[in-house]
């Protein structure tokens, strides 16, 4: 397109509104496969390790005890949500959060730097 076309082209005004079912969620996992249509299929999950079935508060001593507890407890991948996108959605899209966790983690080196990236 030429720089003439592009003069000609109008202003493009965009609202961002959020659906009832927006929510902010943990990721620390995704996984997907192409569909046969072309596009790709992407799961958000979080790992996280699944809480005893039974505590047992002491009301006298406010000492707790698990019921039943296996011996080796499974950690559990929760499927979040899950998207649909076209490759070049799929390539921006990695491209945008590569570029922010960079960001990120170029700052986060700088307070390390500085001695103020950790708590005591």
């Amino acid at each position: 397109m030429s720089e003439k076309e592009k003069e000609k082209l109008p202003e493009l005004r965009i609202r961002y509104t959020k659906s009832r079912e927006y929510r902010t969620v943990p990721a620390t996992g995704v996984r997907g496969a192409m569909t046969p249509q072309g596009l790709l299929h992407v799961v958000i999950y979080h790992e996280h390790v699944d809480q005893p079935d039974v505590v047992i508060r002491n009301q006298h001593t406010g000492q707790e005890r698990v019921e039943t507890q296996p011996k080796q407890v499974p950690v559990e991948r929760t499927e979040e949500f899950g998207i649909m996108v076209t490759p070049d959605v799929a390539v921006a899209v990695a491209a945008w959060l590569e570029e922010r966790g960079r960001e990120l983690l170029s700052r986060q080196e700088g307070k390390r730097a500085e001695g103020t990236g950790h708590e005591d």
